[in-house]
């Protein structure tokens, strides 16, 4: 059973993420944090983001997941950090997955 409470947070660090990873100033470790989150999320967190439509301009919240990726992929390509992609790849290839429904 997923806390609501931290669910709640969870959405507010995306959130966060995204204004993190959209300055283009970010420090390296504010980008590493991201990344230790998004990796670090579990199976279920991520299938109970895409029952959830807390943002509007969002299908739903595994979407803001994948925004967040995207941008993580991004900073990590610019600073040929392709290890970290790999990772990033996989998770955002697992996102996509849950949001076409396929059981994992």
């Amino acid at each position: 059973m997923i806390n609501i409470y931290k669910f709640d947070m969870d959405i507010n660090f995306l959130l966060e993420s995204v204004k993190i990873m959209n300055k283009k100033t970010q420090t390296d470790d504010e980008a590493n944090t991201v990344f230790v989150y998004i990796i670090s999320t579990e199976l279920e967190e991520l299938k109970e983001y895409k029952r959830k439509n807390t943002i509007i301009s969002f299908e739903n919240d595994l979407e803001l997941f994948i925004n967040v990726i995207d941008k993580l992929l991004l900073y990590y390509e610019d600073s040929e950090e392709y290890e970290r992609c790999d990772c990033l790849y996989n998770r955002k290839k697992l996102c996509e997955l849950i949001m076409k429904d396929i059981q994992i």
